[in-house]
C-alpha cells in the first residue's frame, strides 16, 4: 500500500477499503472492536464513532495489529496510523506513506550511499531495528502513537491519547477474550501451540469463550514440545496440525524470504513460521493467534535479578547482554569505519536503554521488554504474516499490557498468573506437564510443592544457557527455528558466497575474510543486507 498526494496507489490482495457515509478506510492487517466482527463491521463502528468523539478518542477503540489510512471527503483530510500497541509496521518519509519499505525506498530512489552506518551495525548484531528504525534516517517508522495528517498535500502529525500503562484490575483480562470471541466467530482461527505455558493460557482462555479452531505447532513428532501440543490438543478437543521444521532451503526461497521480511529482518528466523503461514493459507485460515508477550505475565525477562524483583535500581546492561544481545558480532570481520561503530555498539544500545527506566528494576525491564524489544520483533513478524494470513498475539494488546505490567510481583513469579487462570477454566489442563521443567501449571497444592524444586531447576538451566551462550559466543541446544543441519546447506547455497562478497564490495567486511569466518547465529543477517544492497543497486 502507498499513499502518494492523497492517493492510494499498488493495492495488493491482501488491503482492503470500504467507502461509507463520506469516509474511505484503507486497512492491512488484523482489526476489531471487541463484541464486533473483524474488518469491515468493525471498520463501519469506528467511522461512526469518529463522527460521535473525534478520531483520536475513536481510535481507542479499535484492537489488533494494523495500518489504517481514513480520508475524510468533507474535510478533505486523510489520516494514517498503526494499531495502539504499535506492532504494526508502516513507514513514511517527506512525500510518501506506505506499508512497504522496500516500495518506498524504490519511490524515493534511495541508494547504498544513502544508507546509515550505525543501523548497519546494529541490524549484524540484532538481525532487527530497534525503536522505530529503519537503513534510512529519511525513512522512519510510524510510531504508534502517531497520526499522520495529510490536507492539501501539506502533512502533519498529530498524537493519539497517551495512556501510560495505567492499571487495570486482573478481572480485564479474562473479560477481554469475551469481547475478542465475539469479533472472531466468523473466521477460521489456528492457534499456534506448543509445549509451554503461554500458548496454553491462550488455548485455554479461547476454548472456554467458544471459539471454533485448530492448533498448529512446528517441529517432529520426537519433539517433546509436540507431543505435549498433541496431549493439549486432544483434551481441549481440537485439531492439531504439525509442520516440520526445516533442514535445508532452496534459493529462491531466500530471495521470497527477503520480500517477505521487507529487508528489514533476518530472513531464516522467519523461515519456518513463513512455511506455517503458507500452510495455514493453503486450509483457509482467516486468523493465526500466536502467544507472543506471554512474558509479561511472569518472571521470565525479570530471572538476571532473581530473587529480587523490587530493587530500585536497574543493571540494563545485564540485561542486554543476556537477553537482548548475547553473541556480538565480530568486529575482526568489519573494515573501516565499521569496526569502531561494532566496538562500541553495545555501550550505545545500553546506553539509549536508559530512557525506559522506572522506580524499580522489574518495570523497567517490562518497558524494554514492551516498547523496545517486542514492537521490533513481534511486530516485524506479524507484519510480514500479514502478507499471507492475518496474525495476532492478543497478549501484546496494550490494555493487556497494562494488567502484566501492574501485577503484584508475586502473582508473575513462579507462573502464578497463568496457573490461576488456567486452573480455574480447566484443571485437568493446567495439571499437563509443559516443556518448561516439566512443571504444571496448576495452582492446587499439591501440584505447586511438585513443581517448586523444578521451577528452580529450570530457571537455573535457562540462565546457565545465556551465560555459555555469552562465554562461547554461540548458541547451544537450540533448534527453535530450524534442523541443526540447517546452516551447513546454507553455507553451500551459491548466494550465501554472493552476498557475502556484495558486503565486501561495499567496504563493510574486510576483503581478506571468508564466509567460513562467520558464525551460524549471524548468517542469516550477512545475507539479508547483501540482498538489501542487490536490492537498491537494482531498482534504481
Amino acid at each position: 500500500m502507498l499513499l502518494l498526494k492523497n492517493e492510494m496507489t499498488n493495492l495488493s490482495a491482501r488491503e482492503r477499503f470500504i467507502k461509507y457515509d463520506n469516509y474511505t478506510v484503507y486497512w492491512k492487517g488484523f482489526i476489531y472492536i471487541p463484541f464486533t466482527h473483524s474488518g469491515e463491521a468493525s471498520i463501519k463502528k469506528f467511522i461512526k464513532k469518529i463522527k460521535e468523539m473525534g478520531i483520536q478518542e475513536a481510535i481507542q477503540l479499535l484492537h489488533g495489529n494494523f495500518f489504517v489510512t481514513v480520508i475524510d471527503h468533507r474535510m478533505n483530510k486523510t489520516y494514517s496510523f498503526i494499531d495502539n500497541s504499535g506492532l504494526f509496521e508502516a513507514y513514511y518519509d517527506n512525500y510518501h506513506i506506505s506499508t512497504s519499505f522496500l516500495e518506498i525506498v524504490k519511490e524515493s530512489k534511495l541508494n547504498t550511499k544513502d544508507l546509515d552506518k550505525r543501523r548497519i551495525i546494529e541490524f549484524l548484531n540484532a538481525g532487527v531495528l530497534y525503536n522505530k528504525r529503519t537503513f534510512f534516517e529519511e525513512v522512519k517508522k510510524i510510531d504508534r502513537l502517531e497520526i499522520l495528517v495529510s490536507h492539501e498535500n501539506q502533512r502533519s502529525l498529530h498524537y493519539k491519547v497517551e495512556r501510560d500503562l495505567e492499571p487495570l484490575e486482573e478481572e480485564f483480562f479474562v473479560d477481554f477474550f469475551a469481547g475478542f470471541a465475539k469479533s472472531v466467530e466468523n473466521l477460521s482461527v489456528s492457534v499456534d501451540l506448543t509445549g509451554g505455558i503461554d500458548s496454553r493460557l491462550l488455548a485455554t482462555i479461547l476454548d472456554a469463550n467458544d471459539v471454533k479452531f485448530e492448533c498448529s505447532v512446528s517441529g517432529s513428532n520426537k519433539d517433546k514440545d509436540v507431543a505435549i501440543a498433541e496431549e493439549v490438543a486432544h483434551k481441549l478437543n481440537h485439531s492439531l496440525i504439525v509442520s516440520e521444521r526445516p533442514s535445508t532451503i532452496e534459493e529462491k526461497e531466500i530471495e521470497q524470504l527477503f520480500y517477505f521480511c521487507d529487508g528489514l529482518y533476518e530472513i531464516f528466523n522467519a523461515y519456518s513460521g513463513r512455511n506455517s503461514q503458507l500452510q495455514r493459507s493453503n486450509r483457509e485460515v482467516d486468523l493465526i493467534i500466536t502467544g507472543a508477550g506471554g512474558e509479561l505475565f511472569k518472571d521470565f525477562f525479570w530471572l538476571q535479578d532473581f530473587p529480587q524483583y523490587r530493587k530500585s535500581t536497574s543493571d540494563i546492561g545485564k540485561l542486554f547482554h543476556t537477553r537482548i544481545s548475547p553473541i556480538k558480532f565480530d568486529t575482526n570481520l568489519l573494515s573501516e569505519p565499521y569496526a569502531p561503530i561494532n566496538m562500541n555498539y553495545s555501550e550505545h544500545a545500553i546506553n539509549e536503554l536508559s530512557k525506559y527506566e522506572k522506580n524499580i528494576n522489574t518495570k523497567t525491564y517490562d518497558q524494554i521488554y514492551y516498547f523496545y524489544r517486542m514492537q521490533a520483533l513481534a511486530g516485524r513478524l506479524l507484519t510480514s504474516s500479514s502478507s499471507i494470513v492475518n496474525s495476532y498475539s492478543p497478549l501484546l494488546e496494550y490494555n493487556l499490557v497494562r494488567v502484566g505490567y501492574n501485577l503484584p510481583r508475586m502473582k508473575r513469579f513462579f507462573n502464578n498468573f497463568h496457573r490461576e487462570i488456567i486452573t480455574k477454566l480447566n484443571p485437568t489442563i493446567a495439571k499437563t506437564q509443559t516443556t518448561e521443567g516439566k512443571l504444571t501449571v496448576s495452582s492446587e497444592k499439591l501440584e505447586l510443592m511438585k513443581d517448586t524444586s523444578k521451577y528452580v531447576s529450570d530457571k537455573g538451566v535457562r540462565l546457565a544457557k545465556k551465560v555459555i551462550q555469552r562465554i562461547l559466543k554461540r548458541t547451544l541446544f537450540s533448534t527453535r527455528y530450524h534442523h541443526e543441519s540447517f546452516y551447513q546447506s546454507v553455507r553451500a547455497l551459491p548466494i550465501a558466497t554472493e552476498t557475502f562478497e556484495i558486503l565486501i564490495k561495499e567496504n563493510i567486511i574486510k576483503k581478506n575474510k571468508t564466509l567460513a569466518e562467520v558464525r551460524d547465529e549471524h548468517l542469516g543477517r550477512i545475507i539479508s543486507l547483501g540482498l538489501l544492497i542487490k536490492y537498491l543497486k537494482t531498482s534504481n
